[in-house]
């Protein structure tokens, strides 16, 4: 979307320059108004996002998949990311199955959902959030038309609610489920403690379990405003536990065994 609306500012360019009659140094605004007329379209791109998540009404379950709200969100991501430079390099998609699943995976940045949702965008991923996420001006009201869930940690009936939701969306394939297990961003090497009780969404809904690893995320926000720095994010699918082998373990087992090949994989990236 970001070479979309930099296509559109060079074209719009143009225009101005042949009706104007440009000639000798005059020539020489056109960078200037290419790189005004970009970020004009950009800055209405999200102006246009922010009138429309007025009507949005979070306090509703959102029980289907709206389609025009995800295709903007997720190209909005997208483009968020081009506009820091992020290059995403993707490793075992193929892996992936088909129909409904549970994605889990380390959490280094508040740009995971971003690079994991365009990465499997033909999968309709939706994540579990803490319910300040979904306080965001614009992000929060795509995110609820998206299915996002929000879930109380330090309530446990609540949590449990949320889990159910989870489910019921799996079950109904509206979408499929990402969590971050760890329950919070980790802003050091390795992996926190899994909160393996939101393994049973996957347990419960009978469907896989995709384990995953995010790395250098945590680079973006440092890298951002360094226009010429690219900042190289890894996302590797690791391994798929199907359904029967998901809902006959213990979420303990589990649990512990999906973290120890997540910060395995953490750490070999790491090393190169």
């Amino acid at each position: 979307m970001l070479l979309f609306y930099v296509l559109l500012g060079a074209a719009a360019t143009v225009a101005t320059a042949l009706c104007s009659c440009f000639n000798g140094l005059e020539w020489l605004w056109t960078l200037p108004m290419l790189i005004g007329y970009s970020l004009g379209l950009i800055i209405l791109h999200f102006f246009i996002l922010f009138i429309i998540s007025l009507f949005v009404d979070k306090s509703k379950d959102q029980a289907s998949n709206n389609r025009f709200f995800r295709f903007i969100t997720v190209y909005s991501m997208k483009m968020v990311l081009d506009l820091c430079n992020v290059h995403i390099k993707v490793e075992g998609l193929e892996m992936v199955p088909e129909g409904r699943w549970l994605l889990i995976s380390n959490h280094r940045s508040a740009f995971d959902p971003f690079i994991q949702m365009w990465a499997l965008r033909k999968h309709e991923l939706a994540f579990i959030s803490k319910p300040e996420n979904q306080r965001i001006p614009i992000a929060g009201a795509f995110m609820h038309k998206c299915c996002y869930l929000c879930i109380d940690r330090d309530n446990p009936r609540n949590a449990l609610r949320t889990i159910l939701k989870a489910v019921d969306l799996i079950k109904r394939d509206v979408v499929c489920i990402g969590i971050y297990p760890e329950g919070t961003r980790n802003r050091n090497g390795g992996l926190l403690p899994f909160k393996n009780g939101a393994l049973q969404i996957a347990q419960k809904a009978k469907v896989p379990i995709v384990s995953s690893v995010l790395y250098n995320p945590e680079s973006i926000s440092k890298n951002a405003f360094v226009p010429w720095k690219r900042t190289e994010v890894v996302f590797k699918i690791l391994s798929v536990v199907d359904a029967q082998t998901a809902i006959s373990e213990k979420s303990v087992d589990l649990g512990d065994r999906l973290r120890a090949e997540i910060e395995t994989a953490w750490y070999e990236l790491d090393k190169k």
